[in-house]
């Protein structure tokens, strides 16, 4: 939001002062232990790039993606990539079963127990608020601990409204990104970055579930989209 501030900015005073609040966000997430966060701001500067540059944003942002992962993977010991070597370690040692209580171990236990509720209750899942009482099912006689949260929002609508249900939820962000190109440049670019904020985020965790960022994504979406009427036009003049 900062960022895109700047860039639409007049004043040059707010286009300094926004840009230097992005760089302050942007080396916070960096040295949080937040891998979610650092991977939704890697999709929104690609997105960002794109938008501004079209087809040249696409090298452009391949490009800056590629020389900050060769200099971020020759510093081991820098918090980014201490924490991704961390969660590939987590994934090559998990077996499913085993209580075990790192990050991605859990998520990996998560998923391969909500993939069989959902194989076995494919269409109409197993109702909402059922998925703590399947997934105690599933896992009973192991040593792995009860959830009622797969960290992933995906596996969660589906396990407890079916395949019917992630339809659903993937057609609101449709329309979300399609309805956004009425809304004017610097709005639509915001609009379109929190769908895909939510999109990718929503793969390690439940943001429709969470409390904090289920009410930023109602607050945002309508403040966003507030402002729209029935027979407005889209930025590019068109209905």
């Amino acid at each position: 939001m900062f960022f895109v501030g700047a860039l639409h900015a007049r004043d040059r005073r707010w286009r300094w002062g926004l840009g230097f609040a992005a760089a302050l966000a942007v080396v916070n997430l960096l040295i949080v232990q937040g891998r979610t966060g650092q991977l939704v701001l890697l999709v929104l500067t690609g997105y960002l790039f794109i938008q501004r540059f079209r087809w040249r944003g696409v090298i452009v942002a391949g490009t800056v993606i590629a020389v900050a992962g060769i200099v971020i993977s020759q510093l081991p010991d820098v918090p980014v990539m201490a924490r991704y070597n961390e969660g590939m370690k987590e994934i090559q040692n998990w077996q499913y079963g085993n209580k075990d209580q790192t990050s991605m171990g859990l998520r990996m236990q998560y998923a391969a127990t909500s993939l069989r509720i959902i194989a076995e209750h494919p269409l109409i899942g197993v109702g909402t608020g059922g998925f703590e009482r399947a997934y105690g099912q599933q896992i009973a006689g192991t040593a792995a601990q009860a959830s009622n949260n797969p960290h992933n929002q995906y596996l969660l609508t589906t396990t407890q409204i079916g395949l019917p249900g992630l339809l659903l939820l993937l057609a609101m962000f449709v329309v979300l990104w399609r309805t956004s190109r009425r809304l004017p440049l610097a709005e639509q670019v915001l609009a379109r970055g929190l769908v895909l904020a939510y999109l990718v985020g929503n793969l390690f965790n439940s943001f429709l579930l969470d409390h904090t960022e289920k009410l930023l994504f109602a607050w945002a979406v309508g403040l966003l989209f507030s402002g729209l009427s029935a027979g407005r036009k889209n930025a590019d003049g068109s209905k």
